[in-house]
């Protein structure tokens, strides 16, 4: 599994930990949100970097009163069909204004990065077939948002807006668009 942050192939740090498998006391940890449940405070205290794993159907405004335990949410993807991940990213970083980091996991297509991104995820595990041209071709293709105010930080939608031509009689159209 490789790790795709800012447009980059990076090391991934983080290790997921296993319901059954002791807790490590160093390192960046991710375990279940079940897991996290069921642990108190003073069980996850020496435990520096923390990151809990959800699954589509789990509820995550529930972690809002942990988010300053938490360095990382991982999200996952049963089927690339399932959206639920998108609802979920988005409610973390824009409702419940979640600055850690959000990452995807599972079996989404590259298609849905851009959309992806918009609600607010900032890292993804990709398998090892992908590879960073396949991954900018993708993104970088996707350059104008029908929706510019649906994401708060969307500078790079903004600034690549298509070019809009017409004819002399469409001039006062094509001026009120490009102004829009």
């Amino acid at each position: 599994m490789q790790l795709i942050k800012n447009q980059k192939f990076v090391e991934d740090g983080w290790v997921l930990i296993a319901d059954d498998a002791p807790l490590p006391e160093q390192g960046k940890i991710i375990i279940s949100l079940e897991r996290f449940n069921s642990l108190a405070a003073s069980d996850l205290s020496p435990i520096v970097h923390l990151g809990v794993s959800v699954t589509s159907a789990d509820d995550v405004s529930l972690l809002q009163g942990d988010f300053d335990r938490l360095d990382l949410i991982r999200l996952n993807f049963p089927a690339f069909t399932d959206g639920r991940a998108f609802s979920q990213a988005r409610i973390l970083r824009h409702q419940l204004k979640f600055k850690g980091d959000i990452r995807i996991s599972g079996d989404f297509i590259l298609d849905q990065v851009h959309f992806l991104e918009k609600c607010g995820v900032t890292s993804f595990e990709v398998v090892d077939e992908v590879t960073l041209d396949d991954w900018h071709r993708v993104t970088q293709s996707l350059n104008y948002s029908y929706q510019p105010g649906y994401s708060l930080a969307d500078t790079r939608m903004r600034r690549s807006r298509p070019a809009i031509t017409a004819d002399n009689e469409d001039q006062e159209l094509v001026a009120e668009l490009s102004a829009a």
